[in-house]
């Protein structure tokens, strides 16, 4: 079965966004610290959002065609290989959560959590705490997005790279077209002359039949005639 161009596009688009899904899944991951609920939270649900994705994804490459076809080969591989960064930081979130229970942290809901304390009423070591909280979560935010960005900029060079991949490719094919059109061109002339000389051979074949049946007519009257007295 042919596979058009139109679904090779659309399962590029949908591999594109789920490698742009996984590798912000990986920067939260990588900035995550226990406990955190409303990042856990947000962790949680992307990794249902990328899972769902998987499975639309997979879809569409088994409409493609035949189990065997090079293209469904090439990417369920590279779905395959996705899937596995994606398992790598499940499992480190899932040791990561693991080890912070572990190292006697409590963990509590957001909605448990105490009321803050206005500023004013606190102490000098409440202050300085509460400085260094909000230092730590900004040098978090600023870690998060840096690890975006360059997981941005590696994406976009891997785009980059398959984009020219698949350029050289449709060349190689227009090159390939090029030529078969003119091995075609040279059959349909060799056929042409093949055709023009069976028609000269049929034209000599009916030439020499005439010419026999004459000679076996004129002998034929020949042998029939009555000779003159």
């Amino acid at each position: 079965m042919e596979v058009s161009q139109d679904d090779l596009d659309d399962i590029q688009n949908e591999y594109n966004n789920l490698e742009i899904q996984i590798n912000d899944y990986s920067a939260e991951v990588s900035s995550f610290s226990f406990p955190n609920p409303a990042d856990e939270k947000i962790i949680n649900s992307d990794a249902k959002a990328i899972t769902s994705k998987f499975t639309y994804i997979n879809k569409c490459v088994n409409n493609l065609g035949a189990p065997t076809d090079i293209q469904v080969k090439n990417w369920e591989k590279k779905i395959s290989d996705l899937k596995k960064r994606f398992e790598i930081k499940k499992a480190q979130f899932k040791q990561k959560k693991e080890q912070g229970k572990q190292e006697g942290d409590n963990y509590a809901p957001e909605s448990s959590e105490q009321p803050m304390v206005p500023v004013e009423q606190m102490s000098e070591e409440q202050k300085l705490n509460h400085g260094k909280k909000i230092n730590k979560k900004a040098e978090q935010s600023l870690q998060r997005t840096v690890q975006m960005s360059s997981d941005a900029v590696a994406t976009a060079g891997d785009t980059a790279l398959t984009l020219q991949a698949q350029t050289e490719q449709m060349l190689r094919i227009q090159s390939q077209l090029d030529s078969m059109d003119s091995d075609l061109d040279r059959a349909k002339k060799t056929l042409q002359k093949i055709v023009r000389r069976l028609m000269t051979d049929k034209l000599l074949v009916v030439l020499l039949l005439i010419i026999v049946i004459a000679i076996v007519g004129v002998l034929i009257y020949s042998a029939v005639k009555p000779k003159k007295k």
